[in-house]
């Protein structure tokens, strides 16, 4: 008894906690799953880029065959937006800073749609954060453009539709995920499948740039 006494009062003293390993990219944050795969700043202009841009590319391929600029047989993963495509029915951008009477800290949407045929004009934000924000990132992007939304609509007398493409970065989505996608012209379940897919080929991207695997 005295025996083991002795031994749980040494062990607070004997095993210590290991100091806190950082990542090595960055060096200055724990190293961890989320950090890894959504947080790391060393991979924000590079590897999520990537990931981001093939996640977006995806809805501007849909728009864009769904419009006529690109065959029926042309591939989402080849896919190079152009800046600005236009027809006398529809006009889409791709990461192009708009302007508008008013100064606006948020005016670069990831890619807009103006509909002239519909009388509409649709923001359409990406995100592929940690698998955990998405609720919190789906509703940031929500608001982050309705100043700009407001004014857009002074200015071309159309509703201005601000949808959110929010995709975790293993796949995950929110409850509200499909409801905000069935705003995308012409949306469909194989849509939404290919939008989880580049999310998930570009997390593996992310893991290969880290050389975990």
């Amino acid at each position: 008894m005295f025996t083991q006494s002795r031994s749980l009062q040494y062990l607070p003293f004997r095993i210590r906690p290991s100091p806190p390993e950082f990542f090595r990219l960055c060096g200055e944050h724990e190293e961890s799953v989320v950090h890894l795969l959504a947080a790391c700043p060393s991979l924000a202009a590079t590897a999520y880029l990537y990931r981001h841009n093939l996640v977006a590319g995806v809805v501007h391929w849909h728009l864009m065959r769904l419009h006529g600029f690109l065959p029926g047989s042309s591939c989402w993963f080849t896919h190079r937006p152009p800046a600005v495509v236009e027809s006398s029915a529809v006009k889409i951008l791709w990461d192009f800073s708009l302007q508008s009477a008013s100064h606006h800290l948020s005016n670069h949407p990831d890619i807009v749609l103006f509909d002239y045929d519909l009388k509409k004009i649709y923001f359409i934000e990406i995100s592929c954060p940690a698998d955990v924000n998405v609720p919190s990132k789906e509703q940031e992007k929500l608001q982050k453009y309705q100043s700009l939304a407001h004014d857009y609509h002074l200015m071309y007398r159309m509703p201005v539709i601000i949808i959110p493409v929010v995709v975790g970065c293993t796949g995950v989505v929110s409850s509200n995920c499909i409801t905000h996608l069935r705003r995308i012209p012409d949306f469909s379940n194989n849509l939404f499948c290919t939008i989880q897919k580049a999310a998930i080929i570009g997390t593996v991207h992310v893991l290969r740039c880290t050389n975990v695997i």
